[in-house]
């Protein structure tokens, strides 16, 4: 199951894959989806939504027969895993300028 493979991703072996924070979010997707390759987490949708003032890059996780715990434990573990691999990415510390950087949406 894909829940018991994010959990049992060490952090210390995920390496980063980007330090820029302004990458457009189609490489941004991109690269995610080479990490989860690079880590044998398959199954999981990485998408950019095309609406007009989109600033995130949806991670869906599959849907499986899981509790609501073991699912929100293994949302909160991909996004210490994507914290790790794009550490440039998760301070929105200031409103007005970080408005357009994009970020992660974890379903």
């Amino acid at each position: 199951m894909i829940f018991e493979k994010i959990m049992q991703v060490e952090l210390e072996q995920v390496s980063v894959m980007e330090t820029d924070r302004h990458i457009p979010r189609k490489l941004q997707a991109t690269r995610a989806r080479a990490l989860f390759k690079q880590l044998g987490l398959k199954g999981i949708s990485v998408t950019v939504p095309r609406y007009s003032m989109a600033s995130s890059v949806y991670v869906q996780l599959p849907r499986e027969n899981e509790t609501w715990p073991e699912r929100i434990a293994a949302m909160h573990k991909l996004g210490q895993i994507l914290d790790r691999a794009f550490p440039s990415h998760d301070d929105r510390s200031d409103v007005m300028t970080d408005y357009f950087d994009f970020c992660w949406c974890i379903r």
